[in-house]
C-alpha cells in the first residue's frame, strides 16, 4: 500500500455526513450535522450527553439517522450494507463476548463469521498483540474488566477494518494496559484508514489523534488540527464556544 499521504486520502476510508440528525422518543440527540472525515485519526470530545456515542453508532451503521445520510467513499452506507460492515468496527462498553467461551474461541468464532481465511492464526496473533497470549484458553468470565477490554479490542481489529470507531477504549484499563492500547492504536491505523475515538483522558487521546471534533448538546461546536494546540490549550479555547469554530 502506498504511504503517499495524498494517494492514501484519495483511495482511503472517507466518511461524509450530510445533514445527519438523530432523535429518540421525540428528543433530538444529534442536531443536523454536515462534515467530511478524511482518512486519519480523530479525537471526539464533549461532555457527557453531548451525542458522542450516538454519532459513533450512526457512523458504524448500527443506528439509522432520523434524517440525512452517511456516505462512505461517496455512497450511502445502507446501500453498501454488508460491504461497509466488512470495512468498519465499533468498540463500545457492550463488549459482545461469549463469557462461557475462552478468549481464543471467541476470536476464532468471530473471525470465521467475518470469513477470514485463517481465523485461528489471526486470533493468536491478536491475543499476543494485546497481551493476552497466556490467557488465551481461559474462559472470558474469569477475565478482569481490563482483560475483557483488551479482548474486545482484538475482536475489533480481527478483520483489519478501514474505519475503526472506539467509544472510551481506555475505560477499565490500568496504566500498563492504557499504554499498550495507545501503542496498538498508533500502529493499527494504516495509511488511508480512519480512526475516531472518545476518551475522558484528552491528554492521552491527543497522543494518538491528529485532529479533533467537539460536540456539545448534539451540536458540532469546533473541529480542527491538534498540531496547533496542546490538549490544555484546546480545552481553554473550547470553553464558551457557541458557533462552530475551525482551529
Amino acid at each position: 500500500m502506498s504511504t503517499n499521504p495524498s494517494a492514501s486520502r484519495a483511495n482511503g476510508a472517507k466518511l461524509e455526513l450530510r445533514e445527519v440528525a438523530k432523535a429518540i422518543a421525540g428528543r433530538r440527540i444529534l442536531e443536523p450535522l454536515s462534515l467530511v472525515l478524511e482518512p486519519g485519526r480523530y479525537l471526539l470530545l464533549g461532555p457527557n450527553g453531548a451525542g458522542k456515542s450516538t454519532l459513533l453508532k450512526l457512523l458504524a451503521g448500527l443506528w439509522r439517522p432520523s434524517s440525512g445520510h452517511v456516505l462512505y467513499r461517496g455512497r450511502d452506507i445502507y446501500e453498501l450494507d454488508g460491504d461497509y460492515r466488512r470495512e468498519v468496527a465499533l468498540l463500545t462498553h457492550e463488549l459482545g463476548m461469549y463469557e462461557e467461551l475462552t478468549g481464543l474461541q471467541n476470536l476464532v468464532l468471530f473471525g470465521a463469521l467475518y470469513g477470514l481465511p485463517r481465523p485461528r492464526a489471526r486470533a493468536q496473533e491478536l491475543l499476543e498483540r494485546v497481551g493476552l497470549r497466556f490467557f488465551a484458553h481461559e474462559r472470558v468470565r474469569a477475565y478482569s474488566q481490563g482483560m475483557k477490554q483488551r479482548l474486545a479490542l482484538a475482536k475489533a481489529l480481527l478483520h483489519r477494518p478501514r474505519v475503526l470507531l472506539l467509544d472510551e477504549p481506555f475505560a477499565g484499563l490500568d496504566l500498563r494496559g492504557a499504554e499498550l492500547l495507545q501503542q496498538i492504536l498508533e500502529e493499527a491505523v494504516s495509511p488511508g484508514s480512519l480512526l475516531i475515538l472518545t476518551t475522558h483522558d484528552p491528554e492521552r487521546g491527543f497522543r494518538i489523534a491528529e485532529r479533533f471534533l467537539y460536540l456539545e448538546r448534539g451540536v458540532l461546536r469546533a473541529y480542527g488540527d491538534r498540531a496547533r494546540f496542546d490538549a490544555e490549550g484546546i480545552r481553554e479555547r473550547l470553553r464558551g464556544i457557541r458557533d462552530v469554530g475551525v482551529f
